[in-house]
């Protein structure tokens, strides 16, 4: 085949030219042009016939040695999907999605490549990823702020409380233990909306993290109230995943401590957790009374309480926590019913080192 004709091929031909993806063949060899299709000659811009004699790096932002390496990937089928800047003859830079094969055409083995141009897609990527750190921003700035005249309220709201009991009535005496009650309940939806607002701006530790002793850290934790409740917690032989220590203590502690909030007083909690390949899922099973299936979605929206909730202390932010955690780390978090009642909460994670 030269610079100037296509294969006899008819189908291939009709194929090639009428496609409205653009479509490129080019000699791995020489990384020659050897063809372009009509929606090559709109997109970038070049007559056919000037595009016939330029090579791939007149069109991309690679080294000879980088579209060397791209190219030996592509034809040994190691890898044929790319993500390249390139340059029309405007000037303009596109990204693109490039997917190459190899392809045999006589005697020669040549390259087939498919582009697709994904500016538009990375500049709204890049939008919405400022927008998202803005945002982590202004939740951390206000969070931050308002806890603290949040934490004398609560202070003096005690002392009055212990100073004053024998002076005061038992009505101003549930006024002030209210003050304390919705001062300690804004201060914990502030605390977790900032551990929200954080999420995401951590990167994966060196070494994984044993789930059995993070989970272990946050029994210590919830101790008193799991034994106000009379619950007890049984773990099984939970994987290791690199995913930070604090980020997987929070899962683990809205997860359990919304079982124990939901679930109690008495009965079990199962905490459990198996590897496949590179994902990672951990479960934390209840015996209470459970969701409705049609709220089960629902319930990791942020600030969502359902109907059990309505009377139940809670800020409405650990499971919509634990939901970008577990997406942050390429995964997603659900509810199920546990077999005979209850709730199974469920969290997959994928674990880079696997």
């Amino acid at each position: 085949m030269t610079r100037e004709t296509l294969p006899e091929d008819e189908l291939f031909r009709l194929m090639f030219e009428s496609h409205s993806a653009v479509m490129l063949i080019s000699d791995p060899s020489s990384n020659a042009i050897t063809w372009a299709n009509q929606a090559a000659e709109s997109f970038y811009g070049y007559p056919r016939a000037t595009m016939m004699t330029m090579n791939v790096a007149d069109i991309n932002l690679l080294t000879e040695a980088e579209i060397k390496a791209e190219t030996e990937r592509a034809l040994h089928d190691q890898r044929n999907y790319f993500v390249f800047p390139h340059r029309l003859a405007s000037g303009e830079l596109h990204t693109v999605e490039v997917h190459s094969s190899r392809v045999t055409l006589g005697k020669r083995d040549l390259l087939f490549s498919i582009i697709h141009d994904i500016s538009e897609r990375v500049r709204v990527e890049e939008e919405l990823r400022y927008a998202n750190r803005e945002l982590g921003d202004f939740v951390h700035t206000v969070s931050h702020d308002l806890r603290i005249p949040l934490t004398p309220i609560i202070g003096y709201a005690e002392i009055l409380q212990e100073m004053y009991r024998e002076r005061l009535d038992e009505r101003a005496l549930e006024f002030l233990a209210e003050i304390e009650r919705h001062a300690s309940g804004m201060l914990e939806m502030l605390q977790d909306l900032l551990t929200l607002a954080l999420t995401g701006f951590m990167e994966r530790p060196a070494e994984p993290v044993n789930g059995n002793e993070v989970v272990k850290d946050v029994l210590l934790g919830l101790s008193s109230r799991l034994a106000s409740v009379g619950m007890s917690v049984e773990t099984g032989i939970l994987p290791s995943l690199r995913v930070p220590k604090n980020l997987l203590a929070q899962v683990f502690n809205n997860l359990i401590g919304n079982a124990v909030r939901y679930a109690g007083p008495g009965g079990v909690i199962e905490v459990g957790g198996k590897r496949r390949g590179p994902q990672v899922k951990f479960s934390v099973c209840d015996h209470g009374p459970g969701i409705a299936e049609v709220e089960r979605d629902r319930v990791f929206n942020l600030f969502y309480r359902g109907a059990a909730g309505a009377k139940i202390e809670g800020t409405g932010v650990g499971l919509a926590s634990v939901q970008k955690i577990a997406k942050l780390y390429g995964g997603k978090a659900w509810v199920e019913e546990t077999p005979g009642g209850g709730c199974t909460f469920l969290v997959e994670m994928a674990d880079e080192t696997a």
